[in-house]
């Protein structure tokens, strides 16, 4: 399941290119550029400088007057920054390629490429940082994030949607691109685990805790139905489970070496 951080980012960066089609389609960008190019000019050397300028829309032209940047206040009140390639006219700019955005929310910040959109995107949505690349489909590939519950992760995902890996502090996970099956490695308080999931479920866990390694096997509900152990003192153990994963029969060796019965 894609991370909702991930959803948002993905959301914002579909905004941006709603705002950035409203600012070229409102018809700022020239006479913007104009006014501030006259302003400019008119600030000869001994003038008085204009301690403010408001404007919704300020653009910056190379000096051949094709638009580069923009600075902008979208309409949900979002502050954008764009730099984009030159355009085929100096009434229509190129891609965007560089975006600086402040939200209500969070802030970040995409770079582009010119045909693909954006590829990397650095943000801060909701108190999680987040560093995302994208493929050339423009879905996120690998994300890496700073979640307040879970702490530092990388994740990665598949072309097609589904996270394939992903790397916690404490676990590597791997799994099957219909999300049915996983593997996670990784450590828990005392120890160490090697766990086998199918549809969430826990079916086979291999473990080392305080020195005593054991064996898990699982039914389809996740429920413990056999347990191999030896204890830290080396004593075997064979426990057995009903269906409830309450244990009905076991067998362990005694330090005299004779078999014993549990219960």
């Amino acid at each position: 399941m894609m991370d909702p951080k991930l959803d948002t980012i993905t959301q914002r960066l579909d905004r941006l290119e709603r705002e950035t089609r409203w600012w070229r389609s409102a018809g700022f960008a020239g006479a913007a550029a104009l006014a501030v190019l006259a302003w400019m000019g008119a600030a000869a050397p001994g003038a008085s400088v204009r301690e403010e300028i408001q404007a919704r829309v300020i653009t910056l032209v190379d000096s051949a007057g094709y638009t580069r940047a923009a600075w902008f206040v979208g309409p949900d009140g979002e502050v954008n920054f764009s730099f984009f390639d030159k355009g085929p006219s100096t009434t229509q700019p190129g891609p965007t390629r560089v975006h600086l955005w402040l939200a209500s929310n969070g802030a970040g910040l995409s770079v582009s490429d010119k045909v693909r959109g954006a590829q990397a995107v650095l943000s801060l949505v909701g108190g999680t940082p987040n560093v995302t690349f994208r493929g050339d489909d423009g879905k996120a590939r690998v994300v890496l994030a700073l979640r307040p519950e879970q702490g530092g992760g990388l994740d990665f995902y598949d072309k097609t949607g589904p996270n394939v890996s992903a790397l916690t502090e404490n676990a590597v996970s791997f799994n099957s691109l219909d999300g049915k099956s996983r593997i996670a490695i990784g450590r828990a308080a005392g120890g160490t685990f090697l766990d086998l999931a199918r549809d969430g479920k826990s079916r086979v866990s291999l473990g080392m805790v305080n020195d005593a390694p054991a064996l898990e096997l699982h039914d389809a509900s996740g429920r413990r139905r056999v347990l191999l152990a030896t204890s830290a003192d080396g004593q075997p153990v064979l426990g057995l489970a009903d269906q409830n994963g309450i244990p009905r029969a076991g067998l362990t060796v005694l330090p005299n070496g004779k078999a014993q019965q549990i219960p």
